[in-house]
């Protein structure tokens, strides 16, 4: 805390200066916040687990840690295996022309497809699941893959075009440079087009989803023969797609836009395409140059430092499913069972009173009808909290044979990745009509089941302690998890009823107030962050504050805080600030002036606490004053 500082003018100085003077950056750690401290924290528990693995006597973990040594693989050697597995890639890709190969082969825009799709697990145009879209069972989704937007930015274009030439150039293309950017730039107008198309489509007219049959698929999207591919793709998995299957499209308009429009595009132009989405996906996996080239473009584009090749390396165990699995039963174990279990029952009681207060708010609303009021709480009603701990957990059978029939080499980290992409694939192509699904892998909220999730390393600080007064757990975890709950009635949760039944669920007319209400933020409150962002912040912040007040009428405040002169709803709205309180330097090649702190947590904490009265009564701020707005917007 800045004590020095008006919390009615700057909270957020006043709960995070002197953080801010404790967690001094250096240019190996260029931001630093809660988050990033307790993922600090976490990782370095987590390699000390992987590095466990070297000496495991369980061929699970062994073949584990065969694929991190792969990853930390970073000699000459690894980079030579690494562009062969990427040149290989182009082959099989169908369209070697990219490179200048003088007896170039250039397949069938559908052979390539099939290529990225069925060989190498990838995906171009598309993305191909099969998940519970109608919460009973396992169906097919095909679901948009999103282009690459801001192209109609001159340095956006530039880089990225920078980004694809120095790939070919580095795997050894031959076309002389005018050739090359000449095929880049169409490839890169295409993406545009894809980008633009999208956003048009959607902005016209509502693409809530539709389940489609083969028919209708062969009909409406004849350019790619999606059947086709599907066929492919689950007959790997011993899967057969039945003739009156229902599948998922979820943007059926998009698609059909995007059929006709690729119609009219050169076919060279597409099928480079195709082969660029193969490379991008896997640049990581490939040479260290190839690699350091992609963290430079991601660096630019969106501020993301290159991080540690340790963190790196487990960052990639992280996104696999099996692996991320076997890390996170050792990750339990490490922090005992028993006491997560302890931890977690607090957590479903805070959980309840949340519903509850949401509950109440709906109720006491003076713009929802009966009907929508009805079906607001029984989705409410019905929202669950799934446990932190993994499904299986402590099943060592289930966890023999995770690895059991995954080949994992110490040296060919392409070569894994593209294996684990195949078993992660048809392990959920073979659920398919079935109603079974995947561990979740953060505080989320899961639309389709109506749960929320929380993994056992969020139930520490800056979220959770259980040695803190409720009125910081309600500011921390409170916020958290009645920001997750509110994900149910807002954009995609408006499409999701309580069923998981994919369309508009509730009147047309309440819908529209839930869409529009955003624009009540136009007039007041900071202008950097997106109106639903500001809404978003400022119902949950309510929700949480309310949830507190209602949880500590039958639990009485018993810590007190030594020396801190401080009212237990001062400590709520402090202890909800510092959990965003945010340093560093987002030096870009687009923006070289750095910031001394992160502007959107900065404004996230201004606008969300100015729109409270509750927070205004706690800290006495004069109406007018900075941080509390004369005009407020309340929804419930």
């Amino acid at each position: 805390m800045a004590i020095d500082v008006d919390p009615c003018e700057n909270f957020y100085e006043y709960s995070c200066g002197n953080w801010k003077e404790h967690n001094q950056l250096s240019p190996s750690e260029p931001e630093k916040s809660p988050f990033k401290n307790l993922e600090k924290n976490k990782n370095l528990v987590l390699i000390n687990i992987v590095e466990s693995w070297k000496t495991a006597n369980d061929t699970t973990r062994q073949k584990a840690y065969s694929y991190y040594e792969s990853c930390m693989d970073d000699n000459s050697d690894a980079d030579s295996r690494g562009k062969d597995a990427l040149l290989k890639l182009i082959k099989d890709l169908g369209n070697t022309s990219f490179l200048g190969d003088a007896a170039a082969t250039t397949a069938d825009v559908r052979y390539s497809l099939n290529s990225i799709f069925n060989e190498y697990f990838l995906s171009a145009f598309i993305n191909i699941e099969s998940n519970i879209f109608n919460r009973t069972k396992n169906q097919i989704g095909i679901l948009a893959k999103r282009p690459l937007l801001g192209l109609n930015n001159t340095v956006t274009r530039s880089m990225y075009l920078q980004l694809i030439k120095s790939t070919l150039v580095s795997l050894g293309s031959s076309i002389n440079e005018h050739a090359l950017l000449n095929k880049i730039n169409k490839m890169i107008d295409l993406e545009f087009e894809l980008a633009e198309l999208m956003l048009k489509t959607i902005e016209k007219w509502p693409d809530q989803g539709a389940h489609l049959n083969r028919l209708e698929i062969e009909s409406k999207y004849d350019f790619f023969n999606w059947m086709d591919i599907l066929d492919s793709s689950f007959a790997l998995a011993g899967v057969s797609i039945r003739d009156k299957e229902q599948i998922f499209v979820d943007k059926p308009n998009y698609y059909k836009k995007l059929n006709d429009h690729l119609k009219q595009v050169d076919p060279d132009v597409v099928r480079n395409y195709i082969v660029w989405q193969g490379i991008f996906q896997t640049m990581e996996w490939s040479t260290s140059e190839i690699r350091n080239f992609f963290l430079l473009f991601n660096f630019a584009m969106y501020s993301e430092s290159s991080e540690l090749h340790w963190v790196s390396c487990l960052e990639n165990i992280k996104k696999n499913s099996r692996l991320s699995y076997v890390l996170a039963v050792d990750y339990i174990n490490h922090y005992d069972f028993n006491t997560l279990k302890t931890k977690e029952r607090e957590i479903k009681s805070i959980v309840k009173i949340i519903k509850e207060t949401f509950e109440e708010k709906i109720e006491q609303s003076t713009w929802l009808d009966i009907e929508d009021s009805k079906l607001i709480l029984e989705k409410l009603k019905d929202l669950k909290y799934a446990s932190s701990i993994p499904e299986h957990f402590g099943n060592e059978s289930h966890f023999e044979k995770l690895l059991e029939n995954v080949t994992l080499s110490s040296s060919l980290f392409f070569n894994n990745n593209i294996e684990l992409n195949k078993v992660n694939k048809l392990d959920h192509f073979k659920l398919l009509h079935s109603s079974d699904h995947f561990y979740e892998h953060e505080i989320r909220h899961n639309i389709l089941f109506n749960s929320i999730y929380i993994l056992p390393e969020q139930l520490f600080t800056p979220y959770y302690d259980t040695t803190r007064s409720f009125s910081l757990k309600f500011g921390g975890i409170g916020f958290a998890i009645a920001y997750e709950m509110g994900h149910g009635f807002r954009e995609a949760g408006l499409l999701v009823d309580n069923k998981g039944k994919i369309g508009y669920w509730i009147s047309w007319e309440a819908t529209k107030i839930l869409e529009n209400f955003p624009e009540c933020f136009n007039e007041t409150h900071s202008l950097k962050l997106s109106n639903l962002q500001k809404m978003a912040d400022s119902i949950t912040l309510d929700i949480a504050f309310k949830a507190y007040k209602k949880y500590v009428k039958n639990h009485k405040e018993t810590l007190h805080y030594p020396g801190i002169n401080m009212t237990h709803d001062q400590i709520f709205f402090l202890g909800f600030s510092q959990t965003f309180c945010s340093y560093d330097y987002k030096e870009t090649i687009i923006n070289h002036k750095p910031t001394g702190f992160s502007a959107n947590m900065f404004h996230r904490i201004q606008s969300s606490l100015s729109n409270s009265d509750a927070f205004g009564k706690a800290y006495k701020c004069k109406k007018g004053s900075k941080m509390n707005a004369v005009k407020k917007c309340q929804l419930w």
